[in-house]
């Protein structure tokens, strides 16, 4: 435990981490803060680090690392066919069209890359800092992710150019989360939220007039077949066979990737109206004073500092107006997402615009949920468990592939799986090994988190 300590130690000066660190306040600790506004009295107000939006990162990416099967073998141990359909729903992509909960996965993961926009990007040029800086900081970010996954890809493997995956997961994440910051820094500060709601629309409509009058050739405009649709026809004309993931195009393909980006700036406007929601102070005194205090632990950290013992209902009243404006927000993402299926359907592999508002009204609700579990005491647990993994977003991803947590997790718990397998207990092994598995991943990111190590491109 020494040499990894003193391991970790050493990689922290290699590592790019966190700097900007608050003074500290009771009920947070090692909370990034960046100047965002000016309070109505004039003093600078400051919007900490959201543990909500962590929550929401770290359930996805506790999906992608097995946590998706890990609930999916749960369901398989009711042994009923609802409980099975529930399994294949949570544990497995839909073929083309359609939307399974395991397909909100990585649109949800984009959906999140945008809603720390406001609490980046935007908090630096509103502190000052010069455009041009915050463009060659994009530049270098974007330039960081793509070549990860090229690695992801087996690029360090040396293969022939001709048959290493180009696009990919991180390669989209830094494309799609890019674009969108480049956008930001262009748009005037003082129509930033409706530059962001003109530049959705033109993505979305555009991208849906594009796939519906167009198609590969030999087939009729409007074909969204895997081999007709016009998007894979662009992946196949400019990218190699052995440079795709599908012979028909790539699920992250080049086309596709500008409605990807309308997933980031969706996620950049539900951020800003956070922000603003979570800002803004009631007319009640008391209300205002309650509201300082408790979203002061996570987000604002206002003129006020006093504790408040025992808040009236009125002001936890105002405190549950965020979560209920997201849900609220979220619907009619579903509404307008599901109602645009019935003629562009979903379909995750070409992200469709209709995937897009779907996935995201359904993560916009999530997030509503985390707000509200960061708020209640009891659930500081689960929300530790989460925020864990999601301030190590890119750990996460790319240990996922260089690892085998599974085979680490049978190690542990390897007697005990056997066991399960002779008595005939399939379904009860296969969940204690990835138990395991996940327990092991998990350490190592507690581990990582304990001492402040955050690995950031």
């Amino acid at each position: 435990m020494t040499l990894l300590a003193t391991a970790v130690v050493r990689l922290r000066s290699a590592v790019a981490w966190s700097t900007n660190r608050a003074p500290a306040v009771e009920g947070t600790e090692r909370a990034n803060v960046v100047p965002l506004a000016v309070s109505a009295v004039g003093r600078p107000r400051v919007v900490r680090r959201e543990p909500a939006i962590d929550v929401v990162r770290g359930l996805g990416l506790f999906l992608v690392i097995g946590g998706a099967e890990w609930g999916a073998t749960w369901f398989r141990l009711l042994d009923q066919p609802w409980a099975d359909g529930i399994a294949g729903n949570l544990g497995g992509h839909v073929a083309w069209e359609g939307l399974h909960a395991h397909d909100l996965i990585f649109p949800g993961l984009v959906f999140v890359a945008g809603l720390t926009l406001p609490l980046t990007v935007v908090a630096q040029i509103n502190r000052g800092d010069r455009r041009r800086a915050v463009l060659r900081h994009i530049c270098r970010r974007v330039g960081g992710l793509f070549l990860a996954g090229l690695v992801y890809n087996g690029l360090l493997q040396l293969p022939e150019p001709s048959d290493i995956r180009v696009m990919g997961v991180l390669q989209r994440f830094g494309l799609a989360w890019g674009l969108a910051a480049v956008v930001t820094v262009v748009l005037p500060c003082r129509r930033r939220l409706q530059g962001w709601c003109v530049a959705i629309t033109v993505l979305l409509v555009g991208y849906w007039l594009a796939l519906r009058s167009f198609a590969a050739p030999g087939y009729q405009p409007g074909d969204l077949s895997p081999a007709g649709n016009w998007a894979g026809w662009i992946d196949r004309l400019f990218l190699l066979p052995g440079q795709r993931f599908e012979s028909w195009g790539d699920p992250e393909g080049l086309l596709s990737t500008l409605p990807a980006v309308a997933s980031v700036l969706l996620g950049a406007v539900v951020g800003e109206l956070l922000v603003r929601w979570r800002t803004e102070r009631p007319p009640n005194r008391e209300a205002a004073d309650t509201h300082d205090d408790l979203v002061g632990e996570s987000m604002l950290d206002g003129p006020c500092a006093g504790a408040v013992s025992k808040p009236s209902t009125k002001a936890h009243m105002h405190l549950l107006l965020v979560p209920g404006r997201l849900v609220a927000l979220g619907t009619g993402f579903l509404l307008i997402g599901y109602a645009w299926s019935r003629s562009f359907p979903m379909v995750k592999q070409l992200w469709t615009s209709s995937f897009v508002l779907v996935t995201a009204g359904w993560t916009t609700i999530l997030l509503a949920g985390a707000l509200l579990l960061c708020g209640a005491g009891w659930t500081r647990p689960f929300v530790r468990f989460f925020t864990v993994i999601g301030v190590n977003a890119v750990v996460v991803y790319l240990a996922s592939a260089a690892v085998d947590f599974g085979a680490i997790g049978m190690f542990v718990v390897g007697g005990g799986v056997t066991r399960l397998v002779a008595a005939g207990h399939e379904a009860a092994a296969e969940l204690l090994g990835l138990t395991g598995g996940l327990a092991v991943a998990w350490w190592l990111l507690w581990f990582l988190d304990r001492h402040r190590v955050r690995l950031r491109i």
